[in-house]
């Protein structure tokens, strides 16, 4: 993991330091040739520095592991991360998770006005994280992945109190001409083909300025199958009244889950001079999906039984701009970044129509006292079709803009300061149709308001048929100011560096929520700041040229915010205004040390972590049909991590790493409003926090003939099992997502430029246990792709 590799091969190649060592054996002296593991450069601390002289926690994927590992998603290398996990509905749309930082569920991808994530997720220069959809980037031409373990408050703000994950794309380099490019074409068992094509080129324009270009398409065949059938679980709603589905004629088909991913990105740079640069960059991407990524396992594997649509097209633009230079011994950057990024979606919902709340006209719940408005003094004695579905669109755009200066890290004295400002707006349109109910009480009827039906009577927007509106819209605006200074008590040995951040987060909901009957309450017009400081101390000792030992306290946040209702609701609870702000304190003691003449390098770190207040999604049809949050009890995490990396001759290379931690609750969560009811008790485990993770690769790689080398590499990845919610729900008991160890395997040739290889990703076909989603009637579980067999080609000019 933490190997870099020459450019040639630039993906295949391990790049070493050869040297001579001497060894003894049978009193005659064997000359073997050892190996150096490259230095690897990061910006973890918004400077440059070797990652072996960087006191905190953190794991890098370089470009040549990227290439490698065969990657191009985050599905791919969150395998290679034993210390983040997630939860999965599929390609962006996911909940990012890091140490076992994770009390929210998973259970409402519709709804932005929740709690925002504990990992922040940076592209670049600016951070993309999001509400239950992570921006999955595409992986290619990219120079480094970085992952800050543990609270990263001080320097990278709101969102990154567990960690940080930083995705840095290679910049243009006016020094030479370079490019690329990459066909990839497998197949997956019982499922589809699959194909990728990928390229880039750098051309100088001068000695001064460059252009960079990358483009891609991917397109990912299924292997989820939409199984023809009907609803085969009636539910009584009351005496003499049922629902049933009827068959799913016109959406069933085998492999319906398809994938395409398509993108680009261009960046320029130009060096005014020997000190002063800029850059311009602009990255777009759509991914789209069709059917769903889970399976009910009550039809067996992979089998799924959906009534409508399922579909979803996610699509971004990210606008940048970075200066760079030098003001007396000081470093000056600014970064500024536009990012608008609009997801449109659909989503069969039939199954929440058995597990939700059954009310008049909501969920094809008929009483006799409606009866007179589909057929006059009739009574309906069941609803024969629940054609229940959702659709909308999340929108978001996003603006920020940091300027940092720095000084010199070889200085006794050093430091790093700046200030961020950033401003989002996410509009959240979405409707939840039932279009039998309507079919037969139509706008007509003297039941139903047109106005609510058509705005919601107080400008919710949706059309004819919806049950449930949301049209709503949440600003942030947020200005930060953000220091750390680095005094060498004694050089070269001893040193301490202090941060602190400071913040101002103004933060808002507006617009609608309701149902065919009207509004859920008046227009939400809600405001609020959050105002605070948090820390930062470290000390850092330095023995020899190939240790390091830290012991760090680190702070990390996240801002409050507002419940879309509030007031009583359903088995006493009262559901609140809104939530607090939650603030996590860390613990930490960390090492950096390399053995072997550096041929052996072993970083890790133990923590301890106090999370206070945490913010905790409570979802439970029977309390309400609005998912909310409120601020639950007090947790602890406590761990290990790590990694290693080990040249043991010029052609083999062994890397790994590990994670293992304790995450649970110190203190009973009760139900708002209810007291000494616990939804959960002190010492529930939180959820998404396997206790034991870990990965290890072994790659063989030496040369057959002067002009061909071939290779071998072989990856496991283990997952230990974990929970999939925090609390207990009446509709959805808490369950335990089983254990699963994922291997791939490739083997391929090296020909002057030419690189040919054959892989398998999923090689023995586990099936992953990736999120349980215990929301509908039918227990659905995400999973991953099938074991897959392929080739790939690639050529570097």
């Amino acid at each position: 993991m933490i190997i870099e590799k020459n450019r040639l091969s630039s993906h295949v190649r391990l790049a070493i330091s050869a040297t001579l060592a001497a060894g003894v054996a049978g009193g005659g002296a064997n000359a073997v040739h050892a190996q150096k593991l490259e230095e690897v450069v990061v910006t973890a601390q918004k400077r440059e520095s070797s990652l072996q002289d960087t006191p905190i926690s953190l794991n890098v994927l370089t470009e040549s592991t990227l290439s490698d590992q065969n990657i191009a998603n985050f599905d791919d290398y969150v395998q290679l991360l034993p210390n983040v996990s997630f939860a999965s509905k599929g390609p962006g749309a996911s909940n990012v998770y890091m140490r076992g930082v994770a009390a929210a569920n998973q259970r409402e991808i519709a709804n932005q006005s929740g709690s925002v994530p504990t990992v922040a997720i940076y592209l670049d220069e600016q951070p993309v994280t999001t509400i239950n959809r992570n921006l999955d980037v595409h992986i290619y031409d990219v120079a480094r992945i970085e992952v800050l373990s543990g609270p990263q408050g001080t320097l990278f703000g709101s969102s990154s109190m567990a960690g940080a994950l930083r995705i840095i794309t290679n910049k243009p380099d006016p020094t030479g001409f370079d490019g690329g490019f990459e066909g990839r074409l497998s197949s997956t068992k019982d499922g589809e083909l699959n194909n990728l094509t990928q390229g880039f080129i750098n051309v100088p324009i001068s000695d001064r300025a460059a252009i960079r270009a990358v483009v891609y398409n991917l397109q990912d065949g299924g292997y989820i199958d939409n199984e023809f059938g009907t609803n085969d679980h009636p539910v009584t709603i009351g005496p003499g009244y049922t629902l049933t589905q009827g068959p799913n004629t016109a959406y069933a088909g085998d492999d319906f889950n398809d994938v395409s991913k398509v993108g680009y990105r261009l960046s320029g740079l130009y060096n005014i001079s020997d000190d002063w640069s800029v850059e311009g960059a602009v990255i777009g991407q759509t991914l789209e999906t069709d059917g769903v990524f889970d399976y009910e396992d009550r039809l067996g594997e992979l089998s799924v039984r959906r009534f409508n649509d399922d579909r979803s097209e996610d699509e971004f633009q990210q606008y940048s701009l970075t200066v760079e230079g030098r003001v007396g011994s000081l470093d000056v950057l600014y970064a500024g970044s536009f990012l608008d990024r609009e997801t449109d979606f659909a989503t069969d919902y039939t199954g929440y129509g058995q597990a939700g709340p059954f009310m008049d006209f909501y969920t094809c719940s008929y009483n006799s006292s409606y009866s007179d408005l589909i057929i006059p003094g009739e009574v309906m004695a069941s609803c024969s079709q629940q054609d229940y579905y959702s659709q909308g669109s999340v929108r978001e755009d996003r603006v920020t803009h940091e300027l940092r200066v720095s000084t010199s890290s070889d200085r006794r004295l050093s430091a790093v300061a700046g200030v961020f400002y950033q401003d989002s707006d996410v509009e959240n349109k979405a409707s939840w149709l039932l279009n039998d109910v309507f079919a037969i009480a139509g706008d007509n009827n003297p039941g139903f308001s047109d106005v609510a039906i058509a705005d919601g009577g107080g400008g919710v927007l949706g059309q004819l048929g919806s049950t449930f509106l949301i049209n709503t819209d949440r600003t942030e605006e947020q200005l930060a100011l953000f220091g750390e200074v680095t005094f060498q008590v004694i050089e070269d040995l001893l040193a301490v560096t202090g941060g602190v951040r400071w913040f101002d987060i103004d933060s808002g909901l507006g617009g609608n929520v309701g149902g065919q009957f009207g509004p859920s309450g008046p227009p939400l017009d809600k405001s609020r700041t959050d105002r605070d400081e948090i820390y930062k101390l470290s000390v850092s000792f330095t023995p020899t040229e190939d240790s390091l030992y830290y012991a760090t306290f680190s702070q990390g946040f996240r801002p409050g915010f507002f419940n879309r209702v509030s007031g009583p609701a359903g088995q006493g609870v009262v559901i609140p205004e809104g939530f607090e702000p939650d603030i996590l304190d860390n613990y930490e003691l960390g090492w950096k040390l390399s053995f072997l003449d550096q041929r052996f390098q072993f970083n890790g770190a133990a923590y301890f972590m106090e999370w206070g207040d945490l913010q905790q999604t409570f979802s439970d049809s029977q309390v309400s049909a609005f998912a909310f949050m409120t601020n639950t009890a007090d947790a602890e995490i406590y761990g290990i991590e790590g990694d290693f990396a080990f040249a043991v001759s010029e052609a083999l290379t062994l890397t790994g790493a590990y994670s293992w931690l304790n995450a649970e609750l110190t203190s009973d969560f009760e139900a708002p409003g209810v007291s000494d009811v616990f939804v959960a008790e002190k010492g529930t485990p939180l959820p998404f926090a396997p206790e034991f993770s870990g990965n290890l690769t072994l790659r063989y790689e030496a040369p057959f003939t002067e002009s061909l080398t071939g290779y071998f590499q072989g990856t496991a990845a283990y997952t230990g099992e974990q929970e999939n919610a925090l609390l207990d729900t009446v509709t959805g008991p808490v369950q335990t997502m089983d254990a699963y160890t994922l291997v791939n395997a490739a083997a391929g040739v090296i020909s002057g430029q030419w690189q040919v290889e054959l892989f398998a990703t999923n090689l023995t076909d586990e099936r992953a246990e990736l999120f349980i989603n215990d929301f509908d009637y039918n227990r659905r579980i995400t999973t991953n792709r099938p074991r897959t067999i392929g080739a790939r080609i690639m050529y570097d000019f």
